[in-house]
């Protein structure tokens, strides 16, 4: 997952696939938990520590040369997510947000953009049907987008942040 995660990311990318693996390794053994509930609550730690290695891995870039390096990879889903050097900020600020109101959608977003798992593993992975993960992804999109990019999501129009309708 590393590796196909990695591939997504600029060629020159200091941060190598080994190295992400590594760093999860350290979290899974400082996290001192021998008793997984399941396998759902292992892949969501590891979604979540995946994007906090790879925050902490821009925050990093950031001080050393002031301007972030590490972009997120663009994904199908959010084709607009890694074009600014923010994104990487914005999009840990803004998933800490929807993990308030909606945590199953934050979730799908972390596995989806951070473990780069598809529907179905991801549906897998939270025992949920595909149609359920691909409705929520939809709905967690579009409020990405409202939040992020507020330009685009409602042109002509004052953005408002309110949480993900449907839900």
């Amino acid at each position: 997952m590393a590796s196909a995660r990695m591939r997504l990311e600029r060629p020159d990318h200091t941060l190598q696939p080994t190295a992400l693996v590594g760093e999860l390794y350290l979290r899974l053994v400082a996290a001192k938990l021998t008793d997984w509930k399941d396998r759902e609550h292992f892949y969501r730690f590891c979604a979540r520590a995946m994007r906090s290695i790879l925050t902490d891995h821009a925050r990093a870039r950031l001080r050393a040369k002031r301007r972030v390096e590490l972009a997120l990879p663009p994904t199908e889903d959010i084709r607009w997510l890694g074009s600014r050097e923010e994104d990487a900020f914005d999009l840990d600020r803004a998933l800490s947000r929807l993990e308030e109101f909606d945590p199953r959608k934050a979730k799908i977003i972390e596995l989806r953009v951070y473990l780069s798992c598809t529907a179905e593993e991801t549906a897998g992975i939270l025992h949920l049907s595909k149609a359920t993960v691909d409705r929520d992804m939809r709905l967690a999109c579009a409020w990405l987008c409202r939040e992020l990019r507020p330009e685009v999501a409602l042109p002509g129009r004052a953005a408002k942040s309110h949480p993900v309708e449907g839900t």
